[in-house]
């Protein structure tokens, strides 16, 4: 019996792996939908007492602008990766983490 090989991160003789679809048994798939799910609520949840916080006072000394515009880019794209997959777990949560993160932005840019 011959092994598949391919050229991978661990050098060229690198045994290939089988697609997700061949090492996940279908019948689980559903489940990593609700993980997924679960995952994304946290996540953007996470981020809700920053934003009230910051709106209610108008306090952002302490946040750094830098860090919210280039995590607000990678939300975006998270965003479109999310659209072209079709996985709502990720167009959720990160439309609204975006939302959550260009407001704490712009109230940053806005009150320094």
């Amino acid at each position: 019996m011959q092994r598949r090989l391919r050229a991978g991160a661990n050098g060229p003789n690198e045994e290939a792996s089988p697609p997700v679809e061949a090492r996940i048994p279908m019948s689980m798939l559903p489940s990593f939908e609700i993980v997924g799910a679960l995952a994304a609520t946290l996540t953007t949840i996470c981020w809700l007492p920053q934003a009230f916080r910051t709106i209610r006072t108008r306090e952002t000394r302490a946040i750094s602008a830098l860090t919210q515009a280039i995590f607000a880019l990678g939300l975006a794209l998270w965003l479109v990766y999310g659209l072209a997959i079709g996985s709502w777990p990720i167009i959720v949560a990160n439309a609204l983490t975006f939302v959550l993160v260009s407001t704490i932005l712009a109230l940053k840019l806005r009150y320094g």
